[in-house]
């Protein structure tokens, strides 16, 4: 069948009163964020697919998904379908993995241009599902990952593989260091943040409220070396801000789990991460103090980096391709 057939297929599946709730946010089912925009992305893009696909593997491809929710998520069985057309449009439209983000960790990597995702969770067992799912096995990319461990350790030091070891496992895609000495703060980035960040003044992770620039480099001067971080996302539409904000959030969850990953073995660190910090829906400031304090690390523009300054220091990409935008973090700590 023609790709635009499968649209077809995939919007008349779902009914206009279905349509409504799902732009509102008020289907009474469970349905993850992600799948909910790409539902919706697909019919805002209805009839831009160009191309055919084999109609006897998206009928396989129904019957194994079915198959996998009604043993592995019995309980709420009406919502089967929206995951079935979804598993569908994520295999055949947008080349994207079967599971979304919210519920799998998985590790990416820029190929041509193209992200590759790598899943931890693919099982040999169940290939008639996984074999429709353009993630990877994760030895494409455990090999690489060693070799980068490998090199740290024997150039930097046993702490910063292990930091690095458990920033790859977390899910972060591209890291390198920048020495201590190459490191500027800029007084105009941090104007910039007051003149044109959405965020200046509204949490306490940004502006002016993590200090005057003096301070800010006063509080990482004392580690010796920066992990510079960072994992680039698709976006289905560069301009969607609620999009932007929820990768940006994914991002900054994968920084915590690597912060809890290294936290055995690294005393003293401290973390900055990209836009503003996204845990509370709505953040305290400026009425009451903070909810997490151990847990809003403020970004790196407001300690007056430029990203792309330090990526370049960095030797990883500050840039990986058409929609597409990277997240940066950094770690600071001493070997």
């Amino acid at each position: 069948m023609l790709k635009s057939e499968l649209v077809d297929y995939i919007v008349d599946s779902i009914t206009d009163d279905e349509w409504r709730d799902l732009d509102e946010g008020t289907l009474p089912i469970t349905i993850t964020r992600v799948n909910r925009r790409l539902l919706l992305s697909l019919w805002d893009e209805y009839g831009d697919f160009e191309g055919e696909v084999d109609d006897a593997a998206v009928a396989e491809l129904e019957d194994v998904a079915e198959e996998f929710l009604i043993r592995e998520w019995p309980q709420e069985p009406e919502a089967h379908r929206f995951v079935v057309l979804t598993c569908l449009a994520r295999a055949f439209l947008y080349g994207r993995p079967l599971h979304p983000p919210e519920l799998v960790r998985y590790h990416r990597k820029i190929t041509d241009g193209k992200i590759r995702y790598f899943c931890p969770e693919r099982d040999p067992e169940n290939e008639r599902l996984c074999r429709y799912c353009c993630a990877e096995p994760m030895d494409g990319i455990a090999a690489n990952w060693q070799a980068q461990i490998d090199a740290a350790a024997r150039d930097e030091g046993e702490t910063t593989a292990q930091i690095l070891r458990e920033a790859f496992h977390a899910g972060i895609m591209n890291a390198g260091i920048v020495k201590k000495e190459d490191l500027v703060f800029y007084e105009d980035v941090r104007a910039h943040c007051s003149r044109e960040c959405r965020f200046y003044g509204l949490t306490w992770a940004c502006p002016p409220h993590v200090g005057p620039l003096d301070e800010c480099r006063e509080r990482v001067s004392r580690y010796d070396k920066m992990l510079l971080l960072s994992t680039p996302f698709v976006l289905a539409d560069m301009s969607d801000f609620k999009e932007i904000d929820y990768t940006a959030s994914d991002f900054q969850r994968i920084l915590r789990d690597m912060c809890r990953r290294i936290r055995p073995f690294v005393d003293d660190f401290f973390l900055l991460m990209n836009e503003t910090c996204f845990l509370c829906k709505k953040c305290t400031c400026p009425d009451a103090p903070c909810r997490y304090p151990g847990d809003a690390w403020p970004p790196l523009e407001s300690f007056g980096f430029r990203v792309a300054e330090l990526a370049e220091l960095a030797g990883i990409p500050s840039m990986n391709g058409p929609s597409t935008t990277t997240y940066f973090g950094a770690v600071f700590y001493n070997e």
